[in-house]
């Protein structure tokens, strides 16, 4: 029976994409950063981030985040608000999608130019304060610079098994027959979206195609029109000048 089923998570699994986004970008304290994600209706989605300012003293990315914080804004396909909400420089974020389609993802730093210089460059008493003035000098364009990493993880990606066996005292079979119906509610979700943006892409082709066969009638009238008027036109001009 363990077997079956491993196999049966194993077919679902190579059909079904793994919607795990990681990766990280550079930015910078007066940028907003946007992306669009795909995703179905009814969908959990959970987002991880941690935030690492430029250390202008040490010339590189820091984890010294002391007074950083990050800005979302998340708005679903009818640009609606989902969710706005200020973090600090290492977090979480979690939402449910109530309409299908590409939702947009907005990030952007909370902390003013001042701030990042002055908790990024912290000048000793005895040390020389030239030498963080010609850094800045050199490295012109780098002090309010942010590196941001980001993971999503969408749908049953998004679930902490660990969690819900010990929440829901489950057994090893049990959980995994409740990562096999996951799976498969997932990719019934999946399946339904794909089936929509069909629908979509078919409505504005008919309406394109639509669109297209009407305005080559109206030039082809047009056309007709203008040559019938030349004809008669010319046909006037002979009959005006008796050579017909």
């Amino acid at each position: 029976m363990e077997m079956n089923l491993l196999v049966v998570v194993g077919v679902l699994t190579l059909f079904c994409p793994a919607p795990i986004n990681s990766f990280y970008f550079h930015t910078n304290h007066t940028v907003i950063k946007c992306f669009s994600e795909e995703i179905p209706d009814d969908t959990l989605v959970i987002g991880m981030f941690r935030v690492e300012p430029w250390h202008v003293g040490l010339g590189k990315f820091s984890n010294d985040t002391y007074g950083q914080g990050l800005k979302v804004n998340i708005e679903d396909p009818q640009w609606r608000p989902v969710l706005s909400k200020v973090f600090g420089a290492d977090g979480r974020f979690a939402f449910t999608s109530h309409t299908p389609g590409a939702h947009r993802i907005c990030l952007s730093s909370n902390t003013t130019a001042s701030d990042l210089i002055f908790f990024t460059t912290p000048i000793s008493v005895t040390e020389d304060p030239t030498r963080y003035r010609n850094t800045l000098q050199n490295d012109e364009g780098k002090e309010g610079d942010l590196r941001i990493h980001l993971r999503l993880n969408v749908g049953r990606h998004a679930v902490d098994y660990d969690v819900v066996k010990q929440k829901e005292k489950l057994t090893s079979v049990q959980l995994r027959i409740r990562k096999l119906l996951d799976l498969a509610e997932q990719i019934v979700k999946e399946q339904e979206y794909q089936r929509l943006r069909e629908d979509r892409f078919r409505q504005t082709s008919d309406s394109t195609n639509s669109r297209v066969f009407w305005w080559s009638l109206i030039q082809f009238m047009i056309l007709v029109g203008m040559g019938y008027w030349q004809v008669s036109n010319l046909r006037m001009f002979f009959i005006m000048k008796k050579l017909v």
